[in-house]
């Protein structure tokens, strides 16, 4: 059984004396100032033994160094007097066995390190010991690695356990937790690995003793397993720092205890920074205020090349009690991702939020990366069900955002559960609480909503629910509905029983596809307005299909039903829009208020098979639509624009339609519509500057043809007005008449076709439209200028021997003013 052995490496009357079995006794050590050094070529303690350091009064740390080649398992109790800090350093290794524990009245810190530093330079060195200098009476300040490939450090189930306020550091090569607990309640938990020679800072802030592991130093691993937690809660302070290579973990806590703390009371943060992976597979790291607990939650600030959140794995900063939630900070240089759920039903992701009975303010989230992904159910969520505002959600992501599909829990319901799904994406909101909603923001390259993918901001308490702003750089895509139908896309709503204002929607991409059921929705169903959708793209946005409920892809602002509030407007600006297979850009009031206006400006704008504009309302105001269309307005396939009041055969007036642009354009026999239509108020007004509407007529009620209407069943019918500019003969369009003239059929041949003839006369060009006359045999006459060319009814004509043609030589004015060509002597052979 290997035990604690002394090494002669100290000066004789300063070595380190032993004495009992498994309880060990260890006295003596050389004492520079308030530090007291030991040396072992040995150093474990037994399962179920101890070894105590009897350290004088004045001792403030004993630093102990193990110089042989043998690992130290420790599966029994370290023990210290007074407050002493206890150093322990074997290069060979260290392992915590699951029997193992710590009664020490200060800091215990564990390295692999070859040497503790001084700020004087010198050394306490394991792998060159020498004896102490007079110098070394100070804090050490540093713990240096000369091995290339430093030993690991691995708890086995043990429960380790420093005082409140204190210090438990593990520093090795790698550092592995496996079960059992790390505790410093109110104090500070730190894991850092090294894998390569070079020196880690060590400073005292206080009670707490913090490493510093410079940037270019390469790392190990670190890992948190089955089911071992780092647990520093308290009545205040309590930190958690890890530094890795690679992290892996199952659980780490911090924030105000339950029933603990004060008004003043603030909680650490919890750092994690891996240069290479983040890996939480079920694990929760958590920095809260318990219920009953007074004071503010720390932060949780991550950094790492890839984050990966599966099975449940949860970042969580909260207040459950009074005091504010803390914030939640990603980095991660290339990937983020959180998927699945854990045992229980709780889906992976990152949140903060005041619960239900919290009075505080919740914290942000923030996650910058390359490319974020979220799958099954996964959620970036802020909100309040408590009393204090929601924090704001900030994704910035350089290349690519996914959320994608639902997941699922099943909730006990009698003797027969019942099956809950939620959607993958961000979310802030009031959850029954009072307060306001946090703001969502999202920047990124492309941004990919399915299989009920969501971005939402609402409130379904007393509070307005939070803005959402979303900017891509190249394309923004919702497709589909999730499992539950719940649609893919963007939302801001005010719930049932919610009072306060919806949150507006802006997106900025180049291109915005929206299909197969996906939606960006402004909409009330509570006491409040709905908030405004902007959609401004560079290059396109389309709108296309329906989702198996028949439910139209597009944009929409509602109030819904038993809804109090006015709606939003939509805006969308793009270059190309297009709206088909059933899809919409629909504002509609089923409530008590208006609906919102629609605001398109677009160079080309396309509705097929069904697509529409359309804002409607049962019983209040319609809303009004524009579209500035400086090209042209394409309307196929039974495709409508509409505005319609009390589809509930109730008042409200029609709205406005306004269209500015070149040309309108429909078939006539494909049943496409404009209209703006009441039941009992007044028709709304279609407004139209254009240059030409082809397929469409204006006409008093709709029919099976391609119409325009402004009409009201029981009240003041609308108006239609046609601003069409006018028309320069030379540049304008004439509408062609149906039959073409054969323009050989209206020619006289008035001179006989001899050879002789044919040879000498000229040629006459005429090219546009008049001065000429419909036929040889009609009369020139200026009010022939715009004539259509058709056959005369009847004439004849007969013809003289023939003579030669002579060229016109002047002209002259008749008696009414005319102007005559003539010849300078007239033949007399030659006639019509």
């Amino acid at each position: 059984m290997a035990q604690v052995v002394p090494d002669q490496t100290l000066p004789v009357g300063e070595r380190s004396q032993v004495s009992g079995d498994s309880n060990i006794q260890i006295d003596g050590g050389a004492t520079r100032g308030s530090n007291l050094f030991h040396s072992f070529r040995e150093f474990s303690v037994p399962t179920g033994g101890s070894a105590s350091f009897n350290n004088a009064p004045q001792i403030e740390n004993i630093l102990t160094r193990v110089t042989g080649d043998s690992v130290s398992n420790i599966d029994g109790l370290l023990r210290s007097n007074g407050t002493a800090n206890l150093f322990l350093l074997n290069p060979n290794g260290i392992i915590f066995g699951a029997n193992a524990r710590l009664d020490v009245g200060g800091a215990f810190v564990s390295s692999t390190a070859d040497a503790i530093a001084f700020p004087n330079g010198d050394l306490f060195s394991a792998t060159n010991p020498t004896a102490p200098t007079p110098l070394l009476n100070v804090n050490p300040n540093a713990l240096l690695f000369n091995q290339l490939n430093p030993q690991p450090i691995i708890s086995q189930g043990a429960t380790l356990q420093v005082p409140d306020g204190q210090t438990l550091t593990l520093l090795g090569g790698a550092v592995n937790v496996e079960g059992g607990q790390l505790l410093a309640p109110g104090g500070r938990v730190e894991l850092a690995g090294v894998a390569s020679p070079g020196e880690v800072g060590l400073r005292q802030q206080g009670q707490e003793w913090r490493l510093s592991v410079p940037d270019g130093l390469a790392r190990a691993d670190v890992a948190i397993g089955n089911d071992a937690i780092v647990d520093v809660r308290s009545s205040g302070g309590g930190s958690i720092a890890i530094t890795a290579r690679n992290f892996t973990g199952t659980g780490a806590e911090t924030g105000v205890g339950a029933g603990l703390g004060t008004v003043d009371a603030q909680a650490g943060d919890i750092d994690i920074n891996a240069t290479e992976a983040i890996n939480l597979d079920g694990a929760v790291i958590a920095n809260q205020v318990a219920p009953g607990g007074t004071g503010n939650a720390g932060n949780i600030n991550i950094t790492t090349g890839t984050l990966s959140l599966t099975n449940g794995g949860t970042v969580n900063a909260a207040t459950f009690g009074q005091g504010d939630a803390g914030n939640v900070t990603i980095t991660a240089s290339d990937a983020v991702s959180f998927g699945g759920v854990a045992s229980n039903g709780f889906g992976s992701g990152a949140s903060s939020f005041v619960a239900p009975g919290g009075i505080g303010q919740g914290g942000n989230i923030s996650i910058t990366t390359g490319t974020l992904s979220l799958t099954n159910g996964a959620q970036v969520s802020t909100g309040t069900s408590g009393q204090g505002n929601a924090g704001n959600v900030t994704i910035t992501a350089s290349d690519a955002i996914s959320f994608d599909g639902m997941g699922s829990k099943v909730l006990p319901s009698d003797d027969s559960g019942v099956d809950y799904r939620f959607p993958s994406g961000a979310f802030s909101g009031v959850f029954g609480g009072v307060g306001q909603g946090g703001n969502v923001s999202i920047t990124t390259g492309t941004l990919s909503l399915t299989n009920g993918g969501t971005v939402n901001a609402a409130t379904y308490g007393r509070g307005n629910a939070g803005n959402i702003t979303i900017m891509a750089r190249d394309a923004v895509s919702f497709d589909g509905v999730g499992s539950n139908g719940f649609p893919s896309g963007v939302l801001s709503l005010v719930g049932v029983g919610g009072v306060g204002q919806g949150g507006n929607i802006s997106i900025t991409t180049g291109t915005l596809s929206v299909t197969n059921g996906g939606v960006v929705s402004a909409s009330t169903s509570g006491r409040g307005n709905a908030g405004n959708v902007t959609i401004t793209a560079s290059d396109a946005v389309s709108f296309d299909g329906v989702d198996s409920d028949g439910f139209g892809s597009g944009a929409v602002s509602t109030v819904v039903s038993g809804g109090i509030g006015q709606g939003g407007t939509i805006a969308v600006n793009t270059d190309r829009f297009s709206i088909t297979n059933g899809a919409q850009l629909s504002a509609s009031s089923e409530g008590q208020g208006a609906a919102g206006d629609l605001e398109v400006t677009a160079r080309q704008l396309r509705l097929d098979n069904q697509g529409s504009i359309q804002a409607r309302t049962t019983s209040g105001q319609g809303g009004n639509i524009i579209l500035q269309v400086p090209n042209f307005l394409l309307l196929r396939r039974g495709s409508f624009i509409s505005t319609t009041a009390g589809t509930d055969q109730a008042g409200g007036d029609g709205g406005n339609i306004t269209f500015n642009g070149d040309f309108i354009v429909a078939v006539p026999s494909e049943n496409s519509d404009i209209t703006a239509n009441a039941f009992t108020g007044s028709g709304g007004s279609v407004d139209i500057t254009a240059q030409a509407i082809f397929g469409l007529e204006f006409r008093p009620g709709l029919t099976s043809q391609s119409d325009i209407t402004a009409s009201s069943q029981f009240g003041t019918q609308g108006t239609v007005t046609f601003n069409t500019p006018d028309v320069d003969p030379t540049q304008g369009l004439t509408e062609l008449p149906a039959d073409v003239v054969d323009a050989s059929d209206q020619i006289v041949i008035g001179c006989s076709p001899t050879a002789t003839a044919q040879a000498s006369r000229g040629e006459f060009y005429a090219t546009g439209r008049g001065g000429i006359a419909p036929s040889p045999t009609d009369p020139i006459a200026s009010s022939d200028i715009l004539e259509d060319l058709q056959p005369p009814a009847s004439w004849s004509a007969s013809a003289d021997p023939t003579a030669e043609i002579v060229e016109a030589q002047g002209w002259q004015v008749n008696d009414r003013g005319e102007v005559m060509l003539v010849a300078a002597t007239l033949p007399s052979h030659c006639g019509r």
